[in-house]
């Protein structure tokens, strides 16, 4: 969807239809973020993108989690604010609102790592 727009940036995008293959994938190839849809029901599993993001925590600790979702809930809200997630954008989701939700934080963890 937002391949050709990210490619005329110089952003590298590769998509993929499950978890599965983007496990693959991250284990294969160096990627900086991952965009995630939070309904990953229709993989056939009962899953979610916070789920998901969860479970990369421990293995690829520096690589930016966002969620995209339908609805902003209290589970997002909370798995950001515990750090599973890096951020989370509401539907339907701009290539922009991505690439500002990206930079803002790259510049939050950049600001983080200077006071420490």
């Amino acid at each position: 969807m937002f391949e050709k727009k990210f490619a005329k940036l110089g952003i590298r995008v590769h998509t993929v239809e499950d978890t599965e293959e983007a496990t693959q994938e991250l284990m294969n190839n160096e990627y900086s973020v991952l965009l995630v849809d939070q309904e990953l029901s229709r993989t056939g599993n009962d899953d979610t993108g916070i789920r998901y993001a969860m479970t990369l925590q421990t293995a690829y600790p520096d690589l930016i989690k966002i969620v995209m979702t339908e609805q902003v809930k209290k589970e997002i809200i909370e798995a950001k604010q515990c750090g599973y997630i890096d951020g989370y954008l509401e539907k339907p989701v701009s290539d922009t609102q991505i690439i500002e939700e990206i930079y803002r934080i790259q510049k939050r963890d950049m600001s983080v790592s200077m006071t420490r």
